[in-house]
């Protein structure tokens, strides 16, 4: 009988809560739209933030880089090319790190490892990066951003 009381208060207190709302609603309706809008804006961000970032990070490269290779090189705008390989080929080294923020997802470089035997991690390859240029991309709203800024006129050649 306990488990039934407390089930039935649990209940009466929603029945409250959402009384409240309906005469905070007429009192106030634009406290209630705004306060709406800003829950379901974070439901939104939170569904569309992607549950396995790199795959689908390398889905968006893959396209763009298919999109890149359809044009001949010297049509090819550089900084596209440039920016789409490099980021595959972190990619591919497992040079990137995801962090999931719930509402987004940013894509950043990592540190070479000291056993690092590529060309690319040489001592005079390797500049300090300052932390604000490790980040490639970040994933907002089921869509990855700084791709598509750097594909702007990826076919025109500016060289």
């Amino acid at each position: 009988m306990n488990a039934v009381r407390a089930i039935r208060n649990t209940f009466t207190d929603y029945g409250e809560v959402l009384r409240g709302l309906g005469t905070t609603a007429k009192e106030k309706p634009l406290k209630v739209i705004a306060s709406t809008s800003a829950v379901v804006s974070v439901l939104a961000l939170f569904n569309t933030n992607p549950l396995e970032p790199e795959v689908s990070h390398r889905a968006v490269l893959t396209d763009a880089q298919s999109q890149l290779l359809t044009l001949s090189r010297f049509e090819r705008n550089s900084s596209s090319q440039e920016y789409v390989s490099n980021t595959l080929r972190l990619l591919g080294e497992r040079g990137l790190d995801y962090w999931d923020c719930a509402l987004f997802t940013v894509a950043m470089r990592r540190d070479y490892p000291e056993k690092c035997k590529s060309v690319l991690c040489t001592t005079e390859n390797i500049d300090e990066v300052a932390w604000a240029d490790r980040f490639v991309d970040v994933s907002v709203g089921g869509r990855w951003w700084n791709l598509p800024r750097k594909m702007k006129d990826y076919d025109i050649n500016f060289d």
